[in-house]
Formats: C-alpha cells, sequence, structure tokens
C-alpha cells in the first residue's frame, strides 16, 4: 500500500510538472552576460548550470524582472536584464522586451530644430513626418538616438496609429523614425546619405501580401559600385565600403515591423555594442553574410512608405488599397532561379570576384558553381 501510494504521488508530482515542461515558448533569445541558470525565480535559488555569453535561450515566460527560460533542455530562471536580441515565437501575441514602442506621426507645421546631448541635431522642415512615442496638448516625444527629444506641440500635427486589428485600407498602422545628418559619415557624410536615399527608393511603396516573406537583400542587393551604391563609412574592414549608411534603413524599417504582427525570419546585429542611432541589440545589419527578413502574418497586404527627409528617416507602414500595384522581392516560388543576395547572379553561373558589402565591411572572394 505505502509503494503504491509513493507510485501515486510520484504520477500526479509528474503530471503537475508536465505543463511547465511543455509550456509553449514566447521568445527566442540569446545570453548577453554569462549567469548560472536558478531553479527557482530568486538570485539565493540552487544553481543549475553555467549559461554562457553568446548561448542561445528560449524563453518560455516572463514574470516581471525574471524569465522560465530553457537551455539545451534544461529549464530554469534568469533575469530578463541577462538576455538580449530577442525574436518572438508569436508576433499576433507577443511582442518583444525592450523595443520601442510608437503611438502615432507628428507632422512637422512650422520650421523647429530637434537635437539631444551628444547629437548636433536636425532640423525640421513643414510637412516632415516623425514617429512619436508620446504625444499631449504641450508637447510630443521622440526616440532620437538613444536618448528623448521634446517638441512644442503647437507646431505639430499629430496622426496617431490605428490598431492592426480594426485598419481600413489606406490606414496607417505603425512607423519609425532614426536620425542623420550632415556629420554622419564624416568626410564622406554625402555618399552614406546618397546610398540611403537610393535603398529607401527601392522600398518606397513596396506591398507585401498576406502571408509573403519580404527580404531586404532581394530588394536592395547587392551593395556595390557598379549598382550605383557610393563609398562610405561601415563597420568593420577598414570602415570604408560600397553602401554604407544602407543598414540604418533596414534598422528604421526593423523597428517598424516589430509593432506589428511580422514573423522576423532573418536579422542579425552588426556587433554587440550596437550603433548609436538606436539602443544596443535593435539594429539589423544587412550585407552579404546577413539579411533582413519577415513574413506578414496580417490578414490583409501591408505597404511601405519611406522618407529620407534629410536624414530625418521615417519608415511607415499602411494597410494596402486593393488597387496598389507595385510588389516586392520575395521569396522565390519553387521552380524559379534562386539569385545571390550580394551579386544577383543566378544559381548555376561561374562566379569569381571580389568586392565589398554593405554595412559588414567584410572583403569576400566568393565562387559558385552549379
Amino acid at each position: 500500500m505505502k509503494r503504491s501510494s509513493s507510485l501515486v504521488l510520484f504520477v500526479l508530482i509528474g503530471l503537475l510538472a508536465m505543463p511547465v515542461l511543455t509550456r509553449a515558448v514566447q521568445f527566442d533569445a540569446v545570453a548577453s552576460v554569462s549567469f548560472q541558470l536558478r531553479k527557482q525565480p530568486c538570485e539565493t535559488a540552487q544553481r543549475l548550470m553555467l549559461v554562457e555569453k553568446g548561448n542561445k535561450v528560449q524563453v518560455k515566460e516572463m514574470n516581471g524582472e525574471w524569465g522560465h527560460i530553457a537551455v539545451n533542455g534544461q529549464a530554469g530562471y534568469a533575469k530578463m536584464a541577462w538576455l538580449s536580441q530577442f525574436r518572438a515565437q508569436n508576433p499576433l501575441k507577443d511582442q518583444v522586451p525592450g523595443f520601442l514602442r510608437q503611438i502615432g506621426i507628428i507632422r512637422v507645421d512650422k520650421a523647429l530644430q530637434i537635437a539631444v546631448p551628444g547629437y548636433e541635431g536636425n532640423l525640421l522642415f513643414p510637412g516632415d513626418v516623425l514617429a512619436v512615442n508620446h504625444f499631449d496638448q504641450k508637447q510630443a516625444r521622440v526616440h532620437m538616438m538613444r536618448e528623448t527629444a521634446t517638441l512644442p506641440a503647437n507646431k505639430l500635427t499629430f496622426v496617431p496609429f490605428v490598431p492592426w486589428e480594426d485598419a481600413r485600407p489606406g490606414d496607417l498602422l505603425y512607423g519609425f523614425t532614426t536620425f542623420y545628418n550632415e556629420y554622419t559619415g564624416g568626410k564622406l557624410a554625402q555618399n552614406r546619405a546618397y546610398n540611403i536615399n537610393m535603398a529607401s527608393e527601392k522600398l518606397d511603396g513596396v506591398t507585401i501580401r498576406t502571408g509573403e516573406t519580404f527580404s531586404f537583400n532581394r530588394l536592395c542587393a547587392p551593395y556595390l559600385k557598379f549598382k550605383g551604391y557610393r563609398l562610405a563609412p561601415i563597420i568593420g574592414g577598414d570602415g570604408k565600403g560600397y553602401g554604407g549608411g544602407v543598414c540604418q534603413l533596414s534598422t528604421t524599417l526593423y523597428n517598424a515591423v516589430l509593432g506589428l504582427p511580422l514573423q522576423i525570419d532573418k536579422w542579425r546585429i552588426h556587433r554587440e555594442q550596437g550603433v548609436d542611432y538606436i539602443p544596443q541589440y535593435f539594429d539589423a545589419a544587412v550585407g552579404l553574410y546577413s539579411d533582413l527578413a519577415f513574413t506578414s502574418l496580417l490578414p490583409y497586404d501591408i505597404r511601405l512608405q519611406v522618407l529620407p527627409q534629410d536624414g530625418v528617416l521615417t519608415v511607415l507602414i499602411y494597410r494596402a488599397n486593393k488597387d496598389h500595384q507595385k510588389r516586392n522581392a520575395v521569396s522565390s516560388p519553387a521552380g524559379e532561379a534562386l539569385c545571390h543576395p550580394a551579386t544577383g547572379e543566378r544559381a548555376g553561373q561561374l562566379l569569381l570576384k571580389e568586392c565589398r558589402s554593405g554595412d559588414n565591411g567584410l572583403l569576400w572572394r566568393h565562387q559558385d558553381v552549379q
């Protein structure tokens, strides 16, 4: 009888534990520091294993400061501050921790100067459009670089975003703004701005249908001189490369995408310290070895609007009108020859060439055979 009771107790404990072990994953993430996985959400709890910096983890549940995670099959608890580079498994339900939530856009009615400590700022002209995280009768607040700038409300017109569930064709769903000016890029600042404008033209007006996968590189790559890109500052290599600056556009788009149920398929940061125009771990590098790609989970088509505005770089996402025809370069259908994301050449050709790629600054030598 005693043995039978023990068996029943063991089974009950197992059943109670099962929902925890099989709980759906909310986010994929990366350990931004080395830490000890805890048995309970407490600093003094039993330590289960060492999680090394850079290890991939799965976040099953967040509860304030702590999260229930799994690392290589081992479940336990970690502080959310120890993790970064979150990617939502179900963006219809979850938004990544720490993303910069915006509430709408402002249109500038009268010329204004906007700046934050450590950045000279930008002159805003009538008609310029910026995404904002706050607006009231007195002021608007704008994420600028890694700070927050304020603008007087009486010189602005505010337009709130429409919740995606309630949107009608033509409604503005979400957007994001980053900044650069005539000093960004030093002596090559004009080239950097030119590259951003060139890539912006390729994205502006693009429509993404429900269920389709958008690829930044399929529209904007290859980042080469013969494709029209100019030499500008990059991260890595000798600090210069063709297409330098385009990653600020991919970063702005990425942060706009985070505000909607769009599934991130491909994304990587430049480096751990990030870039100065966006908070750490929220940049999006593109180049030979990196792309920004996402799939629309929305029940309708969406359209991109890209506004460089002399350094007030704004990406807006609308519910598309039915008569909007411009399409993006989505994943190739079965049977269609794929193109190399950096060269534009079709697979099966023999290639042997040297070039520089986007903002990752890698000098590469590539041979592609069938």
